[in-house]
């Protein structure tokens, strides 16, 4: 199990967001303005859950020629 450290530096801090069931068509959250913060190297996200949206969605065929 990894130990969660802190740093009293804020330059050496991840911000993290977890995007859970988070439709891809919203327009309320504008992850595109992310990458123009200072600090956006610093920013993970991650997406979980079980939404269905289309955009997820891969054929079979699409699945065995990307392995």
């Amino acid at each position: 199990m990894k130990t969660l450290r802190f740093s009293p530096r804020i330059d050496e801090f991840q911000f993290i967001l977890i995007m859970v069931d988070y439709n891809p068509f919203s327009r309320l959250l504008h992850l595109d303005k992310l990458s123009q913060l200072s600090f956006a190297d610093q920013i993970r996200i991650f997406s979980g859950g079980f939404a269905m949206w289309d955009v997820g969605m891969k054929s079979v065929s699409e699945t065995v020629e990307n392995d």
